[in-house]
């Protein structure tokens, strides 16, 4: 990462470009996420190590590895919440998907150390009501989101090599992989 602009506000705004939990580093996931000063002081750094050792091909299990061993997690030590209200990016649209897809699914996550979707009543990746998120895919760890869907959950028709989606839909083809 570099960065572009400098602000005041404690804001940190990324485009992720990786999955935590997916054992793969791709080149072809566009994830825009805003953190508020809290995420940029305690997750944001988790995240950048993550990605930097990614970069250096490591494989899941050596980077578990690494991570336990060399890198401490921060909780967020209060309440905040990281926008990600962007309305394309492009990931995994659920926890078994082999492949990532272009999604428009604008949402806040909030911190929420340790809580489970059993907490909160959540359902993963649910449209309508809240539910919980973290590297595991299944809450209870430091970097557990509650997220909330703020607009509505769509994917995109699968793109062609040339980029333009195989439904025609011109829109996607900025995106193209």
């Amino acid at each position: 990462y570099t960065l572009a602009k400098q602000g005041s506000n404690g804001f940190s705004c990324v485009v992720a470009r990786t999955v935590p939990g997916k054992a793969e580093y791709r080149n072809d996931l566009v994830i825009p996420v805003c953190y508020d000063q809290e995420g940029t002081d305690t997750i944001l750094p988790t995240r950048f190590n993550i990605e930097a050792l990614r970069a250096k091909g490591r494989s899941k299990k050596a980077l578990q590895e690494e991570l336990a061993q060399n890198f401490k997690y921060q909780a967020p030590k209060r309440n905040g919440f990281a926008p990600m209200l962007s309305s394309i990016f492009r990931t995994y649209p659920g926890p078994d998907a082999t492949q990532p897809t272009l999604l428009n699914y604008p949402n806040l996550m909030f911190y929420a150390p340790c809580v489970k979707n059993a907490d909160i009543a959540g359902r993963l990746f649910d449209q309508t009501y809240p539910w919980v998120l973290d590297g595991a895919l299944e809450g209870g760890s430091p970097d557990t989101l509650i997220i909330q869907a703020v607009g509505e959950w769509r994917t995109f028709a699968p793109l062609s090599k040339n980029g333009v989606s195989k439904g025609g839909r011109a829109e996607n083809t900025v995106w193209g992989t």
